[in-house]
């Protein structure tokens, strides 16, 4: 890995600050290569001499300059040091910085005083304490890059302005902060308010992250989607609305829980479309077995064909069991161990 590094610094020896005495010595083509990679190693040294202060082994310490080597020509002392000083003074861990240096080390290379400080008090005037700023960061390192008063804080007023609470905001920052400095954040917001989203409600925020992971062409193929097993456009915006990740599910799902519903259970979209949470649930592991189970009772004329999916599927595996199982076993002894059986057999959802 060193060797890597040699090269990358030999290539342009302005990597490296060099002296009069040591450029005199550089211009002898016999001495010049050997003696920039001792500079190299001396300087390499004392740069894993400092990360390994702060945690890191060397081999992490390798990688990084291994991805920018340009860090050597850096000053260890006024451009290195104080950085890995603010973060392990403000919440990061030794571990934290191993990972978000090894995923993002140009973070290492922006200004203390114009990009790290600003960025990291204003995450925590939102995010309220260090560990919720470290978690941010470790899950959206733009946060540390970017020009935070230009990218973020309009996304963040705007919202405000809106009435989304603060909590709701800080939630979104901290797990999706890639979503909201994206440049088109605000047209998302205004194209959720159009849908019919309320502000103050959960799922604004939510339905803002979903649209702002998608683009605009798989947006429209996951809506086909829907629309390919005959919803209507009114269905699928009612869906959302009331649980917006269904349009985050995968295409492939999706095809295999409509294939569920429509081909084997022979239910019309109404009786599901309704029901958007059937999409967020395993397939294997509840919507199989309890879809079964109901196709059981009703063939049996046990429940009716009004009943409602939402308790299906919707509720705690206790309450399935006393509602859906137990509470049918004096008419069929065979119901909870049928019901079992489905449950460790995972019974195979694709139709044939």
């Amino acid at each position: 890995m060193l060797s890597y590094i040699y090269k990358n610094v030999l290539k342009n020896c302005v990597y490296i600050s060099l002296n009069s005495r040591h450029l005199s010595i550089l211009k002898q083509n016999s001495f010049s290569k050997s003696v920039r990679a001792d500079i190299t190693d001396r300087r390499y040294k004392s740069f894993v001499s400092i990360f390994r202060t702060y945690g890191f082994s060397e081999t992490q310490v390798s990688s990084l300059f291994s991805k920018r080597p340009v860090l050597l020509n850096y000053d260890k002392d006024k451009k290195i040091k104080p950085k890995l000083e603010f973060f392990t003074k403000n919440g990061f861990s030794s571990s934290d910085l191993c990972r978000i240096l090894a995923i993002d080390p140009e973070i290492i290379r922006r200004n203390m005083k114009d990009v790290i400080v600003p960025s990291y008090e204003y995450l925590k005037s939102i995010l309220k304490d260090d560990a919720s700023v470290v978690d941010a960061i470790r899950r959206c390192t733009w946060l540390l890059k970017q020009d935070v008063e230009k990218r973020l804080r309009p996304n963040v007023e705007l919202l405000r302005s809106y009435g989304v609470p603060d909590s709701r905001i800080a939630g979104m920052l901290r797990l999706h902060g890639r979503s909201m400095m994206q440049v088109r954040f605000r047209m998302v917001v205004e194209e959720v308010r159009e849908m019919g989203f309320k502000p103050a409600k959960s799922h604004f925020m939510t339905a803002c992250q979903v649209k702002c992971e998608l683009s605009k062409t798989t947006w429209e193929r996951k809506w086909n989607c829907y629309k390919k097993w005959g919803w209507s456009d009114d269905e699928i915006l009612t869906a959302f609305t009331r649980q917006p990740y269904i349009l985050a599910a995968s295409q492939d799902k999706v095809e295999r829980v409509m294939e569920l519903l429509v081909n084997k259970m022979r239910w019309e979209i109404s009786k599901f479309s309704c029901c958007p949470t059937i999409f967020m649930h395993s397939l294997e592991n509840r919507t199989v077995p309890r879809c079964l189970i109901i196709q059981f009772l009703l063939s049996k004329g046990l429940i009716k064909k009004d009943f409602c999916l939402n308790s299906v599927i919707g509720s705690t595996e206790s309450l399935f069991v006393k509602y859906y199982v137990e509470k049918y076993c004096a008419e069929c002894p065979e119901l909870l161990e049928l019901y079992a059986s489905l449950r460790k057999n995972k019974v195979q959802t694709k139709v044939t």
